[in-house]
């Protein structure tokens, strides 16, 4: 939706949670790493259909963030950008606010997937098709952003 929507409704997230952790509840200022939040996009995904669905953004503290991308984060650590000790206080973190919480970790999903060229975002009522043809084309899109 470009940059100027982002930044307005990421700042919009941090506003309604009272610049807190949406899942830790600390303070911006009190945050592990960083004194700053982080928006996280949420969706409902229907696996089957290739839909995903816009809810919101999230407002979180960088280490709630990153435990919730803890794909990204092996990736991090792999490629020598996060250390081992990080990721661990992380994991640790993410799993005490889940066990506060009364949660369980989601167990990986494992039934039909839609093949990549039927995946729509929905956002307000409207759908959009990816941007690349295949996930080959994704992952060399993306593979050198970072270098």
């Amino acid at each position: 939706m470009g940059q100027s929507w982002w930044n307005f409704e990421r700042q919009r997230a941090y506003q309604k949670a009272a610049f807190r952790c949406e899942a830790c509840g600390v303070h911006k200022q009190d945050a592990m790493y960083h004194p700053w939040l982080e928006a996280h996009e949420t969706y409902d995904i229907d696996w089957a259909r290739g839909t995903m669905t816009f809810v919101r953004l999230v407002a979180l503290c960088h280490a709630c963030h990153n435990y919730i991308h803890s794909g990204r984060m092996e990736m991090l650590v792999e490629a020598g950008e996060m250390s081992e000790e990080k990721q661990q206080e992380i994991i640790r973190h993410g799993d005490k606010v889940i066990q506060a919480a009364g949660l369980k970790a989601p167990k990986p999903y494992r039934g039909k997937i839609a093949p990549w060229d039927k995946w729509r975002m929905i956002f307000e009522g409207k759908e959009y098709k990816g941007l690349f043809p295949n996930q080959a084309a994704w992952e060399q899109h993306y593979s050198g952003l970072d270098d």
